[in-house]
This record gives structure tokens, sequence and C-alpha cells, in this order.
């Protein structure tokens, strides 16, 4: 499962053509991961080929606009949900606690 988190997160990054030469690899390991749902591996196809196949400037500029320019769609939680008050980092330290506890 950790290849698959990984792959799931990459996903989630910022594309470059790094990301975009690694997405055959990526695809294969989340098409062959039984544990994701026949449903889930075919969802992520089309995410996958484009990925891989779409224009980088074009792909950048989607990210851009989705996640940066996008406040509900934000890849940055905390920043969305507790703004610059003191909160933030508290709640950054229960997610860390979280992760561990679920043993990552």
């Amino acid at each position: 499962m950790d290849r698959t988190l990984k792959s799931l997160s990459l996903l989630l990054s910022y594309p470059t053509t790094e990301l975009q030469e690694a997405m055959p690899e990526i695809g294969g390991v989340l098409a062959s991961d039984t544990r994701l749902t026949a449903a889930a591996r075919r969802d992520l196809r089309p995410l996958v080929e484009a990925l891989s196949n779409d224009d980088i400037y074009d792909l950048q500029e989607r990210f851009v606009m989705l996640f940066d320019r996008s406040r509900s769609l934000s890849l940055n939680l905390f920043e969305h949900v507790h703004g610059e008050s003191r909160d933030r980092g508290g709640a950054m330290v229960s997610l860390l606690e979280t992760y561990r506890a679920g043993g990552f």
C-alpha cells in the first residue's frame, strides 16, 4: 500500500516533466492494486492519462487554477481553515499525531 499511497499523493503534486515521465509507473501501480476498488481504478485512469499526455503548461495552469486560486479546493488545508491564526500550528500537530497513530 505504500507505493499506492505515494502514487496517489503524486497525482496531487504540481505537474512537472519528471512527474509526466513517471506516470507510466504510477499508473501501473494504481491499476494493479486490488485494494482499490475497480471503480476507483477506472476513475483514476483519465487523470493518469491526462498527466501522461497533456501539454505540461496546460497541466500546470489547471493545477494553479484548481488548487492555488480556488479557496475551496486549496491543498493548504490549515491555511484555508485557520488562516494566520495560532490554531493552525495546533491543527498541524494534531494531524501529525493522527498519521503516527495510523502507522505513518
